[in-house]
């Protein structure tokens, strides 16, 4: 069992968990770790990933092992936000997302040229049927020509990073 593991079930099965005592219980956490493990923690027992898109930003950035800053907005990438929500959805699965957390996903995604969103969060999403079909069965190489072709070797560089996360 990986150490994100190990973390993740202890968090859903503590049910009352103060950062001091999990500094006292795992004194070897780095700052990393430790805003991950409270990370976990709020999605576990609390609505704030779904509803306010400050908590969102920084529960994301965490889960991605960046330690937020509270005292601004940083944005966060496409990637940070697919494999937050998808780890959202493992720990409390058919949430319903705010307005402005999906319009914070929009924006950030957006950003990044990125016009495909996790389905789970509920926006339209007129590329992603045709960009992971592409995604999957290609032609390869990919072309640039067509926005469905762009979104899909976008989804394939999200997979990637989705696949680094869960796996290493």
């Amino acid at each position: 069992m990986s150490r994100q593991e190990d973390l993740l079930q202890f968090v859903q099965e503590v049910e009352l968990l103060e950062p001091d005592t999990l500094r006292q219980l795992y004194p070897d956490l780095s700052e990393e770790e430790f805003n991950k493990t409270m990370a976990l923690k709020v999605l576990k027992h609390t609505h704030h990933f779904w509803e306010n898109f400050y908590s969102f930003e920084d529960i994301t950035l965490a889960l991605n092992d960046v330690v937020p800053d509270f005292s601004v907005i940083e944005g966060c990438t496409p990637e940070q936000l697919w494999y937050a929500v998808q780890l959202a959805e493992q720990i409390r699965p058919n949430m319903e997302y705010s307005e402005e957390v999906q319009l914070y996903i929009k924006y950030n995604c957006n950003e990044a040229g990125v016009y495909i969103y996790p389905p789970q969060v509920g926006l339209d999403n007129p590329y992603l049927d045709k960009a992971t079909t592409l995604a999957a069965n290609g032609p390869f190489p990919l072309g640039d020509e067509t926005p469905e072709e762009i979104q899909a070797g976008k989804y394939l560089a999200i997979l990637t990073y989705l696949k680094e996360k869960t796996n290493g």
